[in-house]
């Protein structure tokens, strides 16, 4: 069934939508409604499994369904949400991705177990990758969260730290060069961008400040095993930091959890 979607408690607004309109006359309002649907999506404005009403959505945003349309079919391309066709395969479903907790755990063993292997790769080809492009993701995820940790309310918005994650991620996959391991990747990757988005999500309480800056520095870390060329230290420093993650993802949905049982 989902949860019932409820525009009025969102930044949905049409007043907001005219005002990127004027912003940036040339943008498709395609475009701009994706934006607004995802910021919507990674603050929790809409919930992990919000059934989204196409003809709701246009009502409310004064706009007509195509554009509509188009950037939820979009948020389903990048995994934010997802699509149920019904049995006759002329009724389409929309739905905020969500991800029960073994799910979540089944996900980071899979990553653990196909990344270090990455990592490994990565190392023994260190001298024919371009790690230049891979340290510079490394770094400007760190800076990213040395902001956050600084000062929170100035930060680079979860949605970019989540980004700057994922890319790093894909990068490394990608170097190694091998179809059948992107292939895997590809597969589970809309699930990795959620959970990325999840954990940046979390860390951002003032108490968080020491989780902010370590889990910065583990992506040069890794860099700097895979160039340095020691598969094994590459494959244990990648280990370590997808298991950190999911401990604080999963650290995330519990908290939520018991909030909620609290209401």
């Amino acid at each position: 069934m989902g949860v019932k979607m409820n525009l009025g408690t969102t930044s949905l607004d049409p007043k907001e939508l005219e005002r990127r309109k004027e912003e940036n006359p040339f943008a498709r309002i395609s475009d701009i409604v994706y934006q607004m649907l995802e910021e919507a999506i990674l603050s929790s404005e809409l919930e992990p499994d919000t059934r989204l009403n196409t003809a709701k959505i246009a009502e409310h945003l004064a706009v007509s369904g195509t554009p509509v349309s188009t950037a939820i079919q979009r948020l389903a391309d990048n995994g934010l949400v997802t699509e149920t066709v019904g049995d006759n395969g002329k009724y389409h479903n929309y739905y905020v991705f969500d991800i029960t907790n073994e799910s979540l755990a089944e996900l980071f063993e899979a990553r653990s177990s196909l990344e270090a292997e990455v990592a490994m790769i990565c190392a023994n080809r260190a001298p024919v990758i371009d790690l230049s492009a891979m340290e510079k993701l490394a770094a400007d995820f760190r800076d990213a969260w040395e902001e956050c940790a600084s000062d929170p309310e100035s930060a680079v918005p979860v949605a970019e730290r989540a980004r700057l994650d994922a890319d790093f991620h894909e990068s490394l996959v990608y170097a190694t060069d091998n179809k059948y391991i992107i292939d895997m990747y590809e597969a589970i990757k809309p699930s990795i961008r959620y959970t990325s988005i999840r954990t940046a999500e979390f860390i951002t309480g003032a108490d968080q400040e020491k989780g902010m800056r370590l889990l910065g520095a583990q992506h040069l870390s890794i860099c700097k095993a895979i160039r340095s060329g020691y598969p094994e230290t590459a494959r244990s420093v990648m280990i370590h930091h997808i298991e950190y993650s999911f401990r604080r993802c999963l650290m995330d949905r519990i908290e939520k959890a018991r909030k909620k049982e609290r209401k």
